[in-house]
């Protein structure tokens, strides 16, 4: 597969370019923690390449899921703070997603600035895919870039209608997960180690399923451990448990640990207990520090997920792993080997 990658534009200066980004965080009191900046951090290369060559940049985000209403408090008007501190440099807020207001912000920008509209999923035809709205958000703009990877799965008129009327192409971020997650595909290094966990069955089941075939062992737990009949030898279920089944045990540590320290490709999404409950994430963060230990040894370790990120800081080894994927759903419907919506306009028909 070939993306249509941003540095294939020939010349941004000048150039009206819609970026689409996930800057989904949690905003409360109309302030976000640090802790939540991972996501507007993440596409900063993507809208500093493209301010730096002179491009007019009209970011575009979700937040939250106000079902297609106006919802102060999920309004993204305090995300352009927190990314003018980011970028250093201005970032104007747009109170409308389409239409005059927006119309006369982009009208007013020059080379190299960048502005921010309101929450995209305020207008209820964004989860819709409504034609009229994206070719409504198309008509702002001369090309489209996505940066958004977690929504790659959605298909929304910010992520798939608009490449149906102008040029897009694959941001930075979109085309470093791609690179990640095909390397865990197709070329991993063996002994490979898949760990499951969590409670979404729906969605972490078929992505199992599809890597069976490569991984070398399968390390389960969580919900997903008591919901698999399986007598698979690749798959190891716990042995042991704390908390009336709501974390694994001390042996199941053990053994687990014993497996990732030899591995050479790991691939974790979902934590393996009740890890919210500080009662019951032990053996979470235990396997955190295996993952990390295995990978200052050599290992290739990739992570996704929202509440194994959160593991992973709890365990103070966010900085010990080879790659942290953005989106978790998504990052699991690629594993899955299934198309994603938002990905299939920014490949390249060879």
């Amino acid at each position: 597969m070939t993306l249509n990658i941003l540095q294939k534009i020939k010349k941004l200066r000048g150039v009206r370019v819609l970026l689409r980004v996930d800057f989904d965080v949690a905003i409360k009191n109309g302030r976000v923690a640090r802790a939540e900046w991972g996501r507007i951090i993440a596409s900063l290369p993507t809208i500093l390449y493209l301010a730096a060559h002179g491009a007019r940049v009209i970011i575009a985000t979700h937040c939250g899921r106000p079902d297609g209403k106006r919802v102060p408090a999920l309004s993204t008007r305090p995300l352009a703070a927190i990314l003018a501190k980011l970028l250093k440099r201005p970032v104007a807020f747009v109170p409308d997603i389409v239409g005059h207001t927006t119309a006369h912000a982009i009208g007013m920008q020059k080379n190299g600035d960048v502005i921010l509209l309101e929450n995209v999923r305020f207008d209820p035809r964004e989860e819709k895919n409504d034609p009229a709205f994206s070719r409504a958000l198309a008509a702002h703009a001369d090309i489209f870039v996505n940066d958004a990877f977690a929504v790659l799965h959605r298909a929304h008129a910010s992520v798939v209608g608009v490449t149906k009327y102008i040029p897009s192409y694959a941001g930075l971020l979109i085309e470093k997960e791609i690179k990640n997650l095909d390397h865990a595909l197709h070329t991993p290094r063996h002994p490979f180690v898949l760990v499951m966990g969590g409670i979404k069955l729906e969605t972490k089941l078929p992505a199992m399923k599809h890597l069976l075939p490569s991984v070398d062992r399968v390390l389960l737990g969580g919900a997903l451990a008591h919901a698999l009949k399986t007598f698979d030898k690749k798959i190891l279920k716990p042995i042991d448990m704390r908390g009336n089944d709501l974390d694994i045990g001390p042996k199941t540590e053990k053994e687990f640990a014993a497996v990732i320290r030899s591995a050479r490709t790991i691939v974790w999404n979902g934590p393996l207990g009740k890890s919210e409950d500080p009662r019951y994430r032990h053996g979470t963060i235990a396997i955190a520090r295996a993952v990390s230990r295995a990978t200052h040894r050599g290992a290739f370790s990739l992570i996704g997920g929202g509440d194994t990120v959160a593991a992973l800081s709890a365990a103070r080894v966010h900085n010990s792993v080879s790659f942290i994927s953005t989106g978790g759903g998504a990052m699991l419907e690629y594993l899955a080997g299934k198309e994603l919506p938002g990905l299939t306009p920014l490949i390249v028909n060879l």
